[in-house]
């Protein structure tokens, strides 16, 4: 019977088993528990996405000087071009993958020609190349490229207003929509988060692909070692 434990005891004689009944809440932390375990994705899945190969190193920079220019940098090239190519036909397009896969020879780079410059402010150092260019780094300059490519919703419906409507309504209105369709996107992310992003079983399949190509990126192999032997 559902809400019901039976238990047992057993005194060497027989058992004994005696109906516990349950807290409502109990049933439903209960059934939300065993539907997040049997609904998430198995430890194989997220070992062959990069998820959990290492453990999370607190040290590593991340909100880099180096990560902020790389990632600016990307947003505005990836979103103008994608906005311009929007009214062309055949159109071309740099997706947030691409834009991942890009910055790890441009951060490389600036790992080895950049010199190691900084300013002390309030007892921390901010420095033009604070180290190697990190995991860390690069899925945060993927996501800032996943969010500036949000622009074109905006974009097609200021564009469509012009071109059909004769609608001109100049700059502060194009910018105060576009600031809208994206603070309106980010305040139910937050609003939702505790339903869609915190339980396992939630976990959205196309962001492995992401986090696979940043374990790719990063995995740390030594020169001399390689997949390939010749025969």
């Amino acid at each position: 019977m559902a809400g019901v434990e039976e238990h047992q005891k057993t005194d060497g004689q027989g058992v004994d088993a005696t109906p516990v009944p349950l807290s409502p809440a109990s049933s439903i932390e209960e059934a939300k528990r065993s539907s997040d375990e049997s609904s998430a994705p198995s430890q194989d899945v997220l070992y062959a996405a990069g998820v959990g190969l290492r453990p999370d190193d607190p040290s590593l920079p991340c909100l880099t000087l180096r990560m902020w220019v790389i990632g600016i940098a990307f947003c505005l090239i990836g979103s103008g071009v994608n906005t311009l190519y929007t009214f062309r036909f055949p159109s071309i397009s740099l997706s947030q993958s691409a834009i991942q896969f890009l910055a790890y020879p441009v951060g490389k780079a600036w790992e080895f020609v950049v010199p190691d410059w900084g300013l002390n402010i309030k007892g921390h150092r901010v420095s033009l190349n604070p180290g190697p260019f990190n995991y860390k780094e690069n899925i945060l300059i993927y996501i800032m490229a996943n969010l500036s490519f949000l622009t074109r919703l905006s974009a097609d419906v200021l564009t469509e207003q012009r071109v059909f409507y004769g609608l001109k309504a100049g700059w502060g209105f194009e910018l105060t929509v576009t600031l809208a369709t994206i603070l309106y996107g980010f305040a139910l992310a937050g609003l939702c988060y505790a339903l869609v992003v915190e339980p396992p079983a939630l976990l959205w399949p196309g962001v492995l692909g992401n986090t696979a190509l940043n374990a790719a990126l990063h995995s740390g192999k030594k020169e001399d070692e390689t997949e390939y032997k010749l025969l």
